[in-house]
């Protein structure tokens, strides 16, 4: 998916996340795994918390 298709998805802050995408892609954002977790010790890997959020990233993505 490209940051223009992104950008008029009908959800709110489609466009503001799109430019979040791209400065990261054009970035380089690097981080330490380590020193995440010990900042943030409940820390959540993305695919849990895509898990978690299942059914409101559904809803958001289908406009409803």
């Amino acid at each position: 998916m490209t940051f223009s298709q992104i950008k008029v998805m009908n959800f709110p802050g489609c466009e503001d996340t799109a430019n979040m995408f791209e400065y990261m892609q054009r970035s380089d954002i690097r981080f330490n795994l380590d020193t995440t977790r010990r900042m943030i010790p409940d820390v959540k890997d993305f695919t849990t918390w895509i898990k978690e959020n299942k059914e409101a990233l559904l809803t958001m993505l289908n406009g409803k």
